[in-house]
């Protein structure tokens, strides 16, 4: 059963996380998209060298929001760092030379975001 709460788990974090690449067409090679012939259909109806290098490039922008446990283990998971607890906080340091550590802030960043209130 834990097996299957944590992988739930990771599923729903994938959502959250996931940042895909928005699509635009050949003429307009935009850096932060992909381009295809006709950005106006389903990223589903792609097919042949267009989705390959959709999801190549999505796989190089976004790696946690696609990426399998494996990913998720190798670069956010199994990480040296040093635990210290006190009366009131727990404290996590993380070493700066880590590779991943953007990717670990933006992932704290979207879990932070779920537990404030969007205020209208």
């Amino acid at each position: 059963m834990l097996h299957a709460a944590a992988l739930n788990l990771l599923v729903r974090l994938r959502a959250v996380v996931a940042d895909p690449p928005a699509l635009t067409d050949l003429t307009d090679p935009t850096p932060d998209r992909a381009t295809v012939r006709d950005p106006k259909l389903p990223k589903a109806c792609l097919s042949g060298a267009e989705r390959r290098r959709y999801h190549n490039d999505r796989a190089q922008r976004d790696p946690l929001g696609q990426g399998h446990i494996a990913t998720w283990r190798m670069m956010l998971i199994k990480v040296a760092g040093q635990v210290r607890q006190t009366e009131r906080r727990i404290y996590v340091t993380l070493p700066a030379q880590w590779p991943h550590l953007s990717w670990f802030n933006r992932v704290c960043e979207r879990i932070a975001a779920l537990a404030t209130p969007a205020t209208n």
